[in-house]
């Protein structure tokens, strides 16, 4: 998976493994890239399909939804079934939209916290491995955010 940052993009890609890893190509010199994992994801090979689900002590969670699984009033963008904890996003919700909440989100929660980060030292490309299957924002230092709905 190759991507390039330089507009706020919607970027699909998918792994068969459980595992998977996310390539920033072109990347900013001394620019920070921060990794944020939204989802867990679990890919179905047979039907071809992705399901997303959160842990409840996610540190996204609290934000998206209340103690009783419903929607907090900023989250206008997901639903959970409690039943499953499975995630889906609300119809009508563009792309756009969502990749602009979370960016948002991440710069008005400071304490929210990658699961990794890597500052471009080369100019050339950035590679975050072994990250678990699941629905992912990559934000720069520079503003610019990409959502990874598979890795």
């Amino acid at each position: 998976m190759v991507l390039t940052l330089v507009l706020s993009l919607s970027v699909t890609a998918f792994a068969t493994e459980s595992t998977g890893s996310i390539t920033i190509t072109n990347a900013t010199l001394g620019e920070d890239y921060h990794v944020y994992k939204v989802f867990n994801a679990t890919y179905d090979k047979d039907s071809d399909a992705v399901s997303y689900t959160i842990d409840p002590d996610s540190q996204f969670y609290s934000i998206f939804f209340d103690a009783e699984g419903k929607p907090t009033a900023e989250n206008k963008y997901f639903v959970l079934n409690t039943n499953t904890n499975g995630v889906e996003k609300v119809k009508g919700v563009n792309d756009s939209e969502l990749t602009k909440y979370l960016q948002e989100l991440i710069t008005m929660n400071p304490s929210l916290v990658p699961v990794a980060s890597q500052t471009d030292v080369d100019k050339t490309t950035i590679t975050f491995d072994d990250l678990a299957y699941g629905y992912y924002i990559v934000k720069t230092s520079m503003g610019t955010t990409v959502t990874i709905t598979s890795n």
